[in-house]
């Protein structure tokens, strides 16, 4: 079996499950890899070998290692995601979907302090499926106009982060050094941003499949992946800026597909205490309160539908000096009306803005 199929993404499954399929594949035959476990009081001791690779590691040894890997290979990927692990099978996880963290093999959740090195710890998670270039690197850092002495300062920093991980019970040669520049070697079941980026895709899936109550599942185990707004505490950095705002409209298009499949179940009740936070973190976006709108005149709570509707008005009035989008508007007259299509399936819904 390559390598390759023993690393496939499997949406909806936890790190250490992830890692015991793997176990499991391995210790089934597969060809070309070996994988035991054995018990020695509570330490277990872990080893693997195959296409170049070994791995020793042991609760007297933690760490030893021997390599002889091909950077981004399958095999690459099966070292980073044993690298991580502690004797006892969990595994370290690296989060971006909010503040930058780490959540270590013991539960605790830590950062880096200094600023610089948050910075390039978020940038290279971001881009962890491939290299990062030294110009791209210098640019994050210090957002366009950095000292003569860069380069070295960087080089400087890639040390010190290597060092914190170390500390924390990191493998420090995650960070590894390929042109044009450096790259994080991470497995997608250790980022966040992977998983979710994942669990999207999976989505995507079962609902061209029709197979809506799995496709809200994967969509509420992808939200429950974000604590807050994406790398919330480098927006003192210029350079994040858009970035951020890019991952931030992610966590607005799976929040959208939700509240459209939800309501296609018919669960327009359980949606609107989720809606008004949101509206609160956003106030000007539409298509929030037009989702708010139909769940509470779904759940028969007409005056307050209408009332949303005169609060986005007054905010884009006053401060856009705009009118609400026709799609609000007319959602409104709909309202006014009472119009039958209001009560009926999502396909009616559609229908009736496609007029």
């Amino acid at each position: 079996m390559p390598a390759d199929a023993l690393l496939r993404d499997a949406p909806g499954l936890s790190s250490v499950a992830l890692l015991r399929r793997v176990a499991a594949r391995v210790q089934r035959g597969a060809r070309g890899v070996y994988f035991a476990r054995r018990p020695y009081g509570e330490v277990r001791h872990w080893r693997a070998e195959g296409e170049g690779f070994g791995l020793t590691n042991t609760a007297r040894r933690r760490g030893a290692l021997r390599r002889n890997v091909r950077p981004g290979s399958a095999t690459a990927r099966i070292h980073a995601l044993f690298s991580i692990r502690s004797h006892y099978g969990g595994i370290m996880q690296f989060r971006i979907l909010g503040p930058l963290e780490i959540e270590t093999l013991d539960g605790q959740r830590v950062s880096p302090r200094a600023l610089k090195l948050r910075s390039l710890l978020a940038y290279l998670c971001m881009h962890s499926t491939r290299p990062v270039s030294m110009d791209r690197l210098i640019d994050a850092l210090w957002s366009g106009t950095p000292p003569q002495s860069a380069t070295t300062a960087l080089h400087v920093y890639v040390s010190q982060l290597r060092k914190y991980l170390s500390s924390v019970g990191v493998d420090p040669q995650l960070i590894v050094t390929q042109p044009p520049g450096y790259r994080l070697d991470l497995c997608s079941q250790t980022l966040d941003l992977r998983r979710f980026e994942s669990l999207l895709c999976h989505f995507r899936s079962l609902h061209a499949q029709d197979r809506l109550e799995e496709a809200a599942e994967a969509l509420n185990t992808a939200l429950a992946l974000w604590r807050g707004p994406a790398l919330e505490d480098l927006r003192v950095v210029p350079f994040f800026h858009n970035l951020c705002r890019q991952l931030n409209e992610k966590r607005a298009f799976a929040y959208e597909q939700k509240f459209e499949i939800e309501l296609k179940l018919g669960r327009h009740n359980s949606l609107i205490g989720e809606l008004y936070s949101l509206i609160d973190e956003q106030p000007t976006r539409e298509n929030l309160y037009w989702h708010l709108m139909i769940a509470l005149y779904r759940s028969g709570r007409i005056a307050e539908s209408l009332a949303e509707y005169g609060r986005i008005r007054k905010i884009l009035v006053q401060d856009l000096g705009v009118e609400p989008g026709l799609k609000l508007q007319k959602l409104h007259r709909a309202i006014l009306a009472r119009e039958a299509w209001l009560d009926h399936s999502w396909e009616d819904v559609r229908s009736a803005y496609a007029c």
